[in-house]
């Protein structure tokens, strides 16, 4: 669950616990954001790869997070791409432009 990688994101360095986030990220087919939130809370910087490596194939929630946990670990800032179309994204975005509209009118 996500309330257990949050534990264990907390715990001290320890093999087991990389491995136990390494295995959540490599497993979750669907939506893998809080796994990638994990390894950013857990700071080891052997996450940068694999990460990166999922990005090619992720959708926005999930690219957004992975970008973020990559560069929280001291990766290199990864390059943003459109995601128009990707009904998370177009939330956020129609949300940001409602946000711009009624501050303008204020």
């Amino acid at each position: 669950s996500d309330d257990l990688l949050s534990l264990l994101a907390e715990l001290p360095h320890d093999e087991r616990i990389y491995q136990a986030l390494l295995h959540c990220f490599q497993s979750r087919v669907e939506d893998r954001s809080s796994c990638a939130a994990s390894f950013a809370r857990y700071g080891d910087e052997r996450a940068i790869p694999v990460l990166a490596d999922a990005l090619a194939g992720a959708k926005y929630r999930e690219y957004t997070a992975m970008c973020e946990a990559i560069e929280a670990l001291g990766g290199p800032e990864q390059p943003r791409r459109s995601f128009a179309g990707d009904p998370d994204y177009e939330a956020v975005r129609k949300e940001k432009e409602e946000q711009r509209k009624k501050n303008a009118g204020e």
